[in-house]
């Protein structure tokens, strides 16, 4: 029997890459590993409807990987303080981790509010009223 590359879901490779995700591995770097399935696969279990409970076990894996890169960066910290990461690579990377920990975990991490989290309800009309009096004539109130 040929052993090849799982494309068949099963929760017990779901949870490896969710776990996998959230030790900081990307998606990429998992699926090449052959006894997992290929990232096409995998990102059919996300939106194909029929594995709701991967789909969210996927994002709140996302989540947890967001906040061990904002730890990862963290740590960086020390090797630009002791000189060992030059200042320039340290800048790249720390803007790299911003940027996809924001996008991994809004809630956490974005500069704005995500669409979900804006306020539906129609803004309040206010009146305004301007009286606009002829410069020719004296102003009796003054």
């Amino acid at each position: 029997m040929a052993v090849g590359r799982p494309s068949v879901y099963s929760e017990e490779v779901a949870n490896k890459i969710c776990v996998r995700l959230a030790d900081g591995e990307s998606l990429r770097s998992i699926c090449r590993d052959e006894s997992m399935p290929a990232i096409s696969s995998v990102l059919l279990w996300i939106v194909d409807g029929k594995h709701e409970e991967f789909s969210e076990q996927y994002t709140k894996a996302r989540e947890a990987q967001a906040h061990n890169h904002v730890d990862e960066m963290l740590d960086m910290r020390h090797g630009l303080l002791d000189g060992t990461i030059d200042p320039a690579a340290a800048r790249v990377v720390a803007d790299i981790i911003k940027w996809s920990s924001e996008r991994m975990s809004r809630k956490s991490f974005s500069a704005k509010p995500s669409a979900d989290e804006h306020d539906d309800t129609p803004p309040t009309p206010v009146n305004i009223t301007v009286t606009v009096q002829d410069a020719s004539k004296p102003n009796d109130g003054d």
